[in-house]
């Protein structure tokens, strides 16, 4: 007689199994480890600037934020980061400490080095993003991309610059472009 599970432990190891392969999806093909920030890149500051344009299931319509992040790494390698987007007439900012693990938002962040490219991750309602920038060999010039998943087959859903919980159907990032420059850009 076959062995008969509960339907809720068959859906429970489902969005495990769903959860654990959006993580592999977004973790790219880099060193385990990660290790503090390179000492080349001690004392400089990266620029990054993308566009994100995602579709919500409430209105069906689009929207474009700016993005736009400043990263200091310190004279001892800590990370300071800067968020600041702007979607319409609405914008916000997020000033990050190295110890923090929550945005402004509330949502879950991370950023560490692994070699010669940052990761930095953000976990939404549902779902997250993640933005990889690596570094040349001089870590003088940089590029990069930012991906978004979605985790247990749910639908991703993120808080919006109005407070209110947004079902996303669709998320993309476009136009991103970095630089290295000394010292504090803040």
């Amino acid at each position: 007689m076959p062995c008969r599970r509960p339907m809720r432990t068959v859906v429970q190891e489902f969005k495990l199994i769903f959860a654990l392969a959006t993580i592999a999806w977004l973790a790219p093909s880099l060193p385990a480890h990660a290790g503090p920030a390179p000492r080349q890149m001690y004392g400089k500051s990266i620029r990054i600037e993308y566009t994100v344009a995602s579709t919500h299931s409430d209105d069906h319509r689009a929207h474009v934020s700016d993005v736009r992040r400043t990263i200091y790494v310190s004279s001892t390698g800590r990370l300071f980061e800067r968020a600041q987007w702007t979607a319409g007439r609405r914008g916000g900012i997020s000033d990050n400490a190295p110890e923090a693990s929550q945005n402004r938002g509330h949502e879950a962040r991370g950023m560490s080095f692994r070699g010669n490219t940052l990761i930095a991750t953000i976990g939404y309602a549902s779902g997250a993003g993640q933005m990889t920038v690596t570094f040349d060999p001089s870590f003088s010039n940089c590029t990069g991309q930012v991906r978004f998943g979605r985790n247990g087959g749910q639908t991703m859903a993120r808080r919006g610059l109005d407070g209110r919980i947004h079902r996303i159907t669709s998320i993309a990032a476009s136009s991103f472009s970095c630089s290295v420059v000394a010292g504090n850009a803040f």
